[in-house]
């Protein structure tokens, strides 16, 4: 008798979906946390100083490191948008949150604390290189043309839309006595002692095993790895939105 006064009161019902949209608010606050701090310490171990400096931003390891360190959580948040609710636009709303967090972080943190430019640490943008996948998503849904084409999309993608940004940074100049680019002379005024490597040469062509042009074996390179990456972190965020205590979001 008193379970059913309990179920048929509306007050209690009331408080029970206040309690639930509570609940659910800080799940998806812990999950946005996650998912922040996850794509930071990938890029830490993975990209390191390629996705601060502007003289690092090359075109050897940059549209390699960067593919890579993206890839891990962005392919999670897709594969848990995809099997919970069939939305192929996960990644694009990761990446969308993640370059807005790390223009804010960067902004606060470098420009305001150490009077850094700007100019010399803005963060790479991956939105366009998640829109591409996710279009091979919703397109194709099928998973293995995703592992395929969605993981070469995205490493295509990846230096043509970090390019406008970083081209004038790599114009050639002539300044104490040498000839650099604009963004080896930017890293010569702002030393960092922290850092081993910061003189850097104009780089063109100093991967001499392919004819000078280091940028297409690199994005290749890029790509055939983040098939395997695509794999393995779609499997791990399946498992995630699998498991017991997540099975709504």
């Amino acid at each position: 008798m008193q379970t059913q006064t309990i179920k048929t009161s509306p007050e209690l019902q009331k408080e029970g979906l206040e309690i639930g949209k509570r609940i659910q608010f800080v799940a998806w606050v812990i999950i946005g946390m996650t998912v922040t701090v996850g794509t930071f310490a990938s890029q830490s171990l993975l990209e390191g100083d390629w996705s601060f400096w502007i003289d690092w931003k090359d075109r050897r390891y940059f549209p390699i490191l960067g593919v890579i360190s993206y890839m891990l959580m962005l392919v999670s948040v897709q594969s848990a948008c995809w099997i919970k609710a069939r939305l192929p636009m996960g990644m694009t709303l990761c990446a969308v949150g993640i370059n807005l967090w790390q223009w804010f972080e960067r902004y606060i943190n470098w420009w305001g604390w150490f009077s850094y430019p700007m100019n010399e640490l803005f963060p790479e943008t991956v939105i366009p290189c998640a829109i591409a996948a996710d279009c091979v998503l919703l397109l194709s849904k099928k998973l293995l043309l995703t592992y395929l084409f969605g993981a070469y999309a995205f490493a295509l993608t990846f230096y043509p839309a970090n390019w406008v940004m970083i081209a004038p940074f790599h114009q050639p100049i002539e300044a104490l006595g040498q000839t650099l680019s604009i963004a080896d002379y930017i890293g010569f005024s702002y030393v960092r002692s922290a850092i081993p490597e910061y003189l850097r040469m104009i780089e063109s062509g100093t991967l001499r095993t392919f004819e000078g042009g280091a940028l297409g074996p690199a994005i290749f390179f890029s790509g055939v790895v983040g098939i395997a990456i695509y794999a393995i972190f779609w499997w791990i965020g399946d498992q995630f939105t699998r498991n017991r205590w997540v099975k709504k979001i």
